[in-house]
């Protein structure tokens, strides 16, 4: 559960869900971060992710054609799972 929003039951898959050790002041979405920087917001109301930063190795910005900050559907990629899994690429997300 994030606020009022049951994450199982809206199919974003755990690895997407907030850390419970971190504070969260958003009430409609939160944002989840990968050692390397990379940060994507989860948009709870909207059914949508947010790539907000992207990763950096060795202290610079990953690149590639793939890579790019903005908005990922969960209506346009096929549900919150495939979306997470074409966010987390496009932000250079590492678990």
């Amino acid at each position: 559960m994030f606020r009022d929003y049951d994450l199982s039951k809206m199919g974003i898959p755990e690895s997407a869900w907030p850390c419970s050790s971190k504070e969260h002041k958003g009430n409609k979405g939160y944002t989840v971060t990968s050692p390397n920087g990379a940060a994507i917001e989860v948009l709870c109301s909207a059914g949508a992710y947010c790539v907000k930063r992207l990763g950096t190795v060795n202290g610079k910005t990953v690149s590639g054609d793939v890579l790019k900050t903005g908005q990922v559907t969960w209506s346009k990629f096929d549900g919150p799972v495939n979306a997470w899994e074409i966010a987390k690429t496009r932000a250079g997300f590492c678990a």
